[in-house]
């Protein structure tokens, strides 16, 4: 007779099924749903299957609210802000989660919490809008602006934020998630997405950002690094803070505004960068298989391994811009 493990009682958001019927973890959401692997068995997290949605976006594939908000300041206790646990928060929101019907097309996909929020034709994001506006007056919306403004507001408390505009262009997260994947899979059980997927900022010129916006291939590592001097090695580079961004790199607006991207980047292993290094690093006692991102640090930051400030990926399908922040100087 083989023992079958009970659904926790109390599971967390993000917890998921193992999906191999002979290991421990079956039959019920037993893994933690910040790890992409088994812990038992060290099966891959399913790209679909049984999973608890996060409290990122109220939304089910059928429109509903996954749970009625609190009331009063219970509500806001309710939520969990990326900016009082960003990296906890990171981990719960990447995965996948349970699919959800294309209406456009009757076919099935699975959806990250990203597109469960999403509001193009089917969640599919293959829509020419690309940009979604979250409005302030849409309860919907509520989570996914005090998330942004937060990570925003602590590098740069006396700005004000105009507008902030959802990216949702599906072929783009299709090349994310297969990178994100990849790197699961290679990495096994040591493949940890609270450490090494991140939410960064990013600056650039106005055409590059409507490039990145409603290209197919997003961020062009081949073209980047012109503004920094490439000065941790080439790549597209993003920053820990909104201010970095904000000292030279946001394009600004005719009207005056400025601009700048909340991207998620897929950091992986990484390793201190250095001027003019095209190649990153080999791993420790590897032949073959590299660093994925190299870091830095702005000027009169600690350099401390530990805490960079500075990220830069030679990939560009490792990031994918989620959000444009419009904001005044």
């Amino acid at each position: 007779h083989q023992h079958q493990h009970q659904p926790s009682p109390n599971p967390k958001v993000g917890d998921w099924e193992c999906p191999n019927p002979s290991c421990r973890n079956h039959g019920g959401p037993h893994c933690f749903g910040s790890k992409m692997v088994c812990n038992l068995c060290h099966t891959p997290r399913p790209r679909s299957g049984p999973a608890i949605p996060p409290p990122y976006c109220p939304h089910t594939s059928g429109g509903a609210a996954v749970a009625a908000a609190p009331a009063g300041g219970a509500a806001q206790a309710g939520h969990r802000s990326l900016a009082a646990g960003l990296d906890s928060a990171v981990s719960r929101l990447v995965g996948p989660q349970a699919p959800i019907s294309a209406s456009t097309t009757g076919a099935k996909y699975s959806c990250h919490p990203d597109r469960i929020c999403w509001e193009s034709a089917g969640k599919q994001g293959l829509d020419d809008r690309k940009l979604f506006p979250l409005s302030p007056t849409n309860p919907q919306h509520a989570q996914e602006l005090a998330t942004v403004r937060a990570l925003f507001a602590k590098s740069l408390p006396n700005r004000k934020i105009d507008t902030i505009e959802r990216v949702e262009n599906g072929l783009q997260h299709e090349m994310f998630d297969a990178n994100l994947r990849s790197m699961v899979m290679e990495m096994a059980g040591d493949f940890d997405a609270g450490s090494m997927v991140k939410l960064l900022f990013h600056g650039t010129k106005r055409d590059a950002v409507e490039h990145i916006v409603h290209g197919s291939d997003g961020f062009k590592p081949l073209l980047s690094g012109s503004s920094t001097g490439a000065i941790w090695g080439d790549g597209v580079y993003f920053a820990r803070d909104a201010k970095y961004s904000d000292q030279g790199y946001a394009c600004t607006l005719p009207t005056g505004q400025k601009q700048m991207l909340l991207v998620r980047v897929l950091v992986g292993r990484y390793c201190r960068g250095k001027k003019g290094l095209k190649m990153y690093p080999l791993l420790p006692n590897e032949k073959f298989r590299r660093y994925n991102t190299v870091v830095g640090w702005s000027g009169g930051d600690k350099q401390d391994l530990a805490n960079p400030s500075i990220y830069v990926v030679d990939k560009g399908s490792m990031a994918y811009p989620l959000y444009l922040i419009t904001y005044r100087p």
